[in-house]
């Protein structure tokens, strides 16, 4: 059994290198698909111990493979982690809202174009004390620039872990002024049978994951290995690494 099957972000000498990066620069071993190539040329008599789909499309996966994932995770045997994107969620054309994964994902889909391409500030909120997050520096806010609009199930086995929170700059006559718009989950987590389950609405790549990318007070080269090198904020790397990690655990 494989420790990570990382699926899509286009290739790993495009969007697929952070997320690629940060794995490799935490000691993460995972196996490749990118987002043109059918799920079959890596699930074919393999399972994995976390599932990661990241700008996907649904249709890449015959729905024996779908239901490989929604068995092993209800066994307990994987976990699966979705990240956003245009072939995430619903997407633009994503459409996992209409495969066997709906049961499994933490979060309700909308059923039709759920992108959220943001000319507007959306601000990183913590919502509790998750262990994903423990330890990070949130004071310092990191902002993204779009998501997939969900909603968190209503079930006690599900937690909204981050929400983002728009920021309206609004331009006076003689001054700027500041206000809050609409609210939005970013990281909801859950159960599912007897294994976990998470979902993160926005993308580890830009252009989506915006100013994020910095997050933190100094900036590390991650990468290399199985991908291009990314210069990026180490509050980045170890949040996404953590989210993995727990995934694992």
């Amino acid at each position: 059994m494989a420790d990570i099957i990382y699926f899509g972000d286009g290739d790993l000498n495009g969007a697929a290198r952070y997320l690629a990066g940060i794995m490799d620069y935490s000691g993460l071993g995972f196996d490749y698909c990118p987002s043109d190539t059918p799920a079959s040329s890596i699930m074919e008599n393999k399972e994995a111990r976390v599932y990661i789909i990241s700008d996907y499309p649904s249709r890449n996966f015959a729905s024996k493979e779908l239901e490989q994932i929604r068995k092993s995770v209800e066994n307990g045997d994987s976990s699966l982690l979705m990240i956003g994107g245009w072939k995430s969620f619903h997407g633009q054309n994503g459409l996992y809202d209409k495969t066997r994964l709906t049961a499994v994902l933490p979060v309700k889909m909308m059923g039709k174009d759920d992108r959220l391409n943001s000319y507007k500030p959306l601000a990183v909120e913590p919502i509790g004390y998750h262990k994903i997050i423990r330890g990070l520096d949130l004071s310092r806010v990191p902002v993204v620039g779009g998501l997939n609009i969900v909603s968190k199930k209503e079930d006690y086995n599900c937690e909204l872990v981050l929400q983002v929170r728009e920021l309206n700059i609004l331009k006076g006559e003689t001054d700027y002024t500041l206000e809050w718009g609409n609210k939005y989950p970013l990281l909801t987590v859950g159960t599912y049978g007897k294994g976990k389950t998470a979902a993160f609405m926005s993308n580890v790549a830009p252009p989506w994951i915006g100013p994020m990318v910095y997050w933190g007070t100094r900036q590390v080269v991650a990468g290399g290995e199985n991908s291009r090198e990314i210069e990026v904020g180490d509050c980045y790397v170890e949040f996404f690494s953590n989210l993995v990690n727990w995934c694992l655990d």
